[in-house]
């Protein structure tokens, strides 16, 4: 546990970084900074930070820059602080977004993206966590069905199968009672335990057909679309100079594993969920820094994710992420 001054100086430290992307030496701090303590007070405080792993130096020469770690101490105290609140201007611009949900959410990146000056990505409300409240199945001709379902939020989704050809509709009908009978009120992230029915004492081949492809309907539907932007944020930052440095990190962004594992994370937390360089599972991310917080209400949620240099303004990001979450909540 680091004293009340030792966090100061880490604190500052870190600000002074954040803002310059160059070494801080303990001169700096004391001519930057109203600390009340003396030159080789804080290179003492300096020395034993370093000791500790909160700061390292990259060359004997030059001054000291935080470690993940260090960044993590930093981060905490910021979670701490409830009092961090957006300003006027920054819910105004957030406010401003409006539209259909698509459109909405593309704009509220847009802001994110600019007030933060990382990457943003907003990934809507997940289909898979809404419970179904009606399945139809209509015959078609040339041996065709329309599956039609419809979920409790309203929204509308249909999909056509095969169908066998000795198949009558006095047995798709009483395929319709069985589906609807098992499937509504449950969404498709359900464990087989809370189902009313096993589905393999189910003895019904156009059943399994026609869950089959409501499952395929549905996670297609569902498949993560994230509003990416703002990669040019962070093709401007120092950490960045050389594009290759970013090939890494658009590939690790551009599968669905990140956003599926800080989702469960998110959704488990009234707190932004912050991921420090080495934090993050993957190699390619430990460079950066991942901020996420859910949105939306009951299991109806979404995700707000925030990408940047390990380096980036931990204290803007929070500020921007928990007004963000604040617009989006009655999503």
């Amino acid at each position: 546990m680091l004293s009340d001054r030792r966090r100061l100086v880490l604190r500052v430290l870190i600000e002074e970084y954040i803002a310059r992307a160059l070494p801080v030496g303990s001169r700096t701090l004391v001519e930057r900074y109203n600390l009340g303590i003396s030159s080789a007070t804080v290179r003492s405080e300096l020395s034993f930070l370093e000791d500790m792993g909160y700061l390292t130096q990259p060359h004997t020469s030059a001054g000291r820059i935080p470690t993940d770690y260090g960044y993590r101490a930093f981060v905490d105290d910021l979670l701490q602080d409830n009092n961090i609140t957006a300003d006027e201007a920054t819910l105004s611009e957030l406010r401003d977004c409006a539209g259909d949900l698509d459109d909405l959410l593309d704009k509220t990146s847009q802001a994110l993206a600019r007030l933060t000056d990382c990457m943003t990505m907003l990934v809507p409300p997940r289909l898979l966590s809404v419970d179904i409240r009606l399945i139809n199945l209509v015959p078609l001709p040339t041996h065709r069905l329309l599956i039609v379902i419809v979920t409790e939020d309203g929204q509308v989704y249909d999909r056509q199968m095969d169908l066998p050809i000795d198949c009558s509709e006095e047995a798709i009908r009483a395929t319709q009672d069985l589906v609807n009978k098992v499937l509504v009120g449950h969404n498709l992230t359900f464990d087989q335990d809370t189902l009313p029915f096993d589905l393999e004492q189910i003895h019904d081949d156009l059943f399994h057909m026609v869950v089959a492809e409501i499952m395929t309907c549905l996670r297609d539907k569902n498949a993560i679309k994230a509003h990416p932007l703002g990669m040019s944020h962070l093709l401007g930052k120092p950490e960045f100079s050389d594009p290759t440095c970013l090939l890494p990190i658009i590939e690790e962004l551009e599968g669905d594993t990140l956003l599926l594992r800080v989702f469960d994370d998110a959704v488990q937390s009234d707190k932004p969920v912050v991921r420090i360089g080495h934090e993050n599972d993957s190699e390619a991310l430990s460079s950066v820094s991942v901020i996420a917080n859910r949105f939306g209400q009951d299991s109806h949620r979404g995700l707000i994710v925030i990408v940047g240099p390990t380096r980036m303004n931990y204290s803007n990001v929070i500020t921007a992420v928990r007004a963000a979450q604040n617009i989006l909540k009655d999503l």
